[in-house]
């Protein structure tokens, strides 16, 4: 069953950790760290985080990000 539910502490640890191989090694966690939690949502399959979504709004727009966890 896949959820959805908000960014805690130790999910966004998880997050940091998430490396990507090149040419899309620019998202890795550590280089771009999460650091406004609370607009962020992590999408569970059972226990297992696959994926986060944010919203940040910056003046008239709304800027939404999306990330998948890459293979193990």
């Amino acid at each position: 069953m896949r959820t959805i539910a908000p960014l805690g502490p130790d999910e966004a640890a998880l997050l940091d950790r998430w490396r990507y191989d090149p040419p899309y090694d620019f998202y890795n966690g550590d280089d771009d760290p999460v650091l406004n939690p609370e607009r962020f949502f992590l999408v569970r399959d059972g226990d297992e985080v696959v994926g986060f979504y944010y919203f940040d709004a910056r003046e008239d727009t709304v800027e939404i990000g999306l990330g998948l966890r890459g293979p193990t």
